[in-house]
């Protein structure tokens, strides 16, 4: 009797411990097919880049040719064409500018349309970052992060009894770069809610890079830190996914 009884537990134990590899796996992989239907979403931001900066080039490449235009107006005595033509010149250096400059054109262009979506709800966006030239992380990767965390926050500054207000911030820490979005948000206590899949998606990415994710909220403020080894090897990056 003892036997069957040691039998039985073997066996229980077994079905709890395949279980639970079954219910990891599976969330394991919805994470991931949330995560790439995430980057698929953030394409377009990186499209929007490379078509601004070819266009930058471009602009770049004919300044001397706009200098010349110039200088023949002025010395022609012609003052009015050449204050239409810069007039002219400033509004295409207009469009070809970022209301941020991080560094990464990409999160610049996705910067740019949350920035639309703020003014329309009255909401406060500040920024006060520089993102590292060169590291792995890859630019879908910082847009799953920026979209996501700007997301959230824009949705619970409409939701705040209060004006509101978005900043971003980040620094370097030796082989870390840690970013941080601190957002307003309503100040009564609520229970403390789990990761939906933006939240989810941000810290699958921090993962990835050897780093992690917080979040804590308090007296109607949330902040959302993220962690990102920007030092990690390609190679050694898949070793932190799952």
């Amino acid at each position: 009797m003892l036997i069957l009884q040691m039998l039985g537990i073997m066996v229980l134990f077994s079905a709890l411990y395949a279980y639970r590899r079954v219910y990891d796996g599976f969330q394991t992989e919805s994470a991931l097919a949330s995560l790439t239907q995430e980057t698929r979403a953030q394409k377009s931001y990186v499209a929007e880049a490379q078509a601004r900066y070819e266009n930058t080039r471009a602009f770049r490449h004919d300044v001397k040719n706009h200098l010349t235009v110039l200088d023949g107006f002025l010395k022609a005595g012609n003052i009015g064409q050449a204050q239409t033509y810069l007039q002219k010149l400033d509004a295409a250096t207009g469009e070809l500018s970022f209301p941020f400059t991080t560094g990464n054109p990409v999160v610049d262009i996705l910067l740019e349309n949350k920035l639309a979506l703020c003014k329309m709800n009255t909401i406060k966006l500040d920024v006060s970052l520089a993102l590292p030239s060169t590291c792995v992380v890859t630019d879908l990767d910082w847009c799953v992060i920026f979209a996501n965390a700007l997301d959230n926050a824009i949705q619970a500054c409409k939701k705040a009894n209060a004006p509101g207000m978005i900043h971003i911030a980040g620094e370097r820490q030796g082989d870390y770069y840690m970013l941080e979005f601190e957002n307003t948000c309503r100040k009564e206590r609520l229970p403390a809610p789990g990761f939906g899949i933006g939240l989810s998606n941000i810290k699958t990415v921090s993962e990835k890079y050897g780093g992690f994710m917080t979040v804590e909220r308090n007296e109607g403020k949330f902040v959302l830190s993220v962690l990102l080894n920007i030092s990690i090897r390609p190679e050694d990056i898949s070793l932190h996914i799952g």
